[in-house]
């Protein structure tokens, strides 16, 4: 079982290490945290930390470690707030468990909450120490209910502890279980591109880094049924490493289109044969002598496409002619004047001129 002990100890004597941190770098605004812990006159709310070989390394509050770090270098900080920042209260844990330590690390308060990006890698990380999709949920509801944008939700929940496991199990599988973790297991490049789509996302992409295929949530539906299927003996097989046939065309596809070059991916030109076999199929001249045009099957359908062309257009006119006139046409003649479609404009009009007002 795990102990705790509170001990005040210099903001100097402890360690905030990116590899323990679930947050990203270039996400910890610490100005704005240096200037708090100036205003306040100190750090008020304690800072987890433990002991790792030689080092007190810090689990929960890096944000205001590393500023406090910074601040007690600022060779204006005044002797009083120095000898606050010697002794700030911090709460030190030891015989944590993988899984105790890691609900700690994710746990970051609310004074600045968890980026998408920073949760997508906490799940990943809380898998690969062998948290369950249930155990992960069960740990990072809150943080999951802001990555999907609905911590309103959050007041449904039911108290019982059993139908509150269940509710979150049903309201984060696909978000966790069919989402992150599914990409978790799909191989470097996608798990990378993954992460980046959600740096960009955040604004929080790096000099030299960039995002070559956006990984959304159709995008890994598809790729996970690519992947089921390749599976298959018959299909040739999948593994992370190098992929599987379908699961890899889907990765082109995808690049292509996120490059502006989805067109020159399999887009092979029906042959003759295809086109006509289509042009069999539409009911429209038009459409079908554009077709037989396009398969090289001779000038006549060429000269059939102007004569639809010209009918269509005539018919056009006609219908404009018809519907600014419709309300003076009698009942009686309205039929008649329907039929007339297949004459010219002109004539139309010249007849709907010449026809008695009432």
């Amino acid at each position: 079982m795990s102990k705790m002990v509170r001990k005040p100890m210099s903001i100097m004597s402890v360690v905030s290490k990116d590899d323990v941190n679930v947050r990203l770098r270039n996400n910890y605004d610490l100005p704005s945290m240096v200037e708090q812990i100036r205003q306040g006159g100190g750090i008020h709310t304690p800072i987890i930390i433990e002991r790792q070989g030689d080092e007190w390394v810090v689990l929960s509050g890096n944000r205001r470690t590393r500023a406090g770090q910074l601040l007690y270098k600022d060779p204006t900080l005044t002797a009083e707030l120095k000898e606050k920042l010697d002794k700030v209260e911090f709460i030190v844990y030891s015989e944590l468990t993988p899984a105790e330590r890691l609900s700690i690390i994710n746990d970051q308060g609310s004074q600045k909450e968890l980026c998408k990006t920073e949760i997508v890698l906490a799940v990943r990380r809380a898998f690969l120490e062998g948290q369950s999709e249930s155990d992960i949920i069960t740990r990072m509801y809150y943080s999951l209910a802001s990555f999907t944008g609905n911590t309103n939700k959050l007041r449904e929940l039911p108290t019982e502890p059993k139908a509150r496991e269940a509710k979150l199990k049903t309201w984060f599988h696909g978000t966790v279980g069919n989402g992150i973790l599914a990409v978790a297991t799909m191989g470097g490049y996608v798990w990378d591109q993954f992460v980046l789509t959600h740096k960009a996302a955040d604004g929080l992409l790096e000099e030299g880094e960039s995002v070559t295929m956006k990984v959304t949530r159709e995008r890994i539906k598809q790729l996970s049924a690519a992947r089921t299927s390749d599976r298959k003996p018959e299909n040739g097989g999948w593994n992370p490493e190098t992929g599987g046939k379908e699961f890899n065309k889907l990765i082109d596809q995808f690049k292509a289109e996120d490059a502006g070059t989805a067109d020159k991916v399999d887009k092979k030109r029906p042959t003759p044969k295809e086109l006509s076999t289509r042009a069999d199929a539409f009911k429209c001249k038009g459409i079908s002598n554009v077709l037989r045009y396009a398969a090289g099957e001779g000038e006549e359908f060429l000269r059939g496409l102007l004569e639809e062309d010209d009918r269509l257009f005539r018919i056009g006119k006609v219908l404009e002619v018809l519907s600014r006139n419709w309300d003076s046409i009698p009942e009686s003649l309205r039929p008649f004047c329907k039929s007339l479609l297949d004459d010219s404009p002109e004539k139309f009009e010249e007849h709907l001129k010449s026809m008695p007002k009432s």
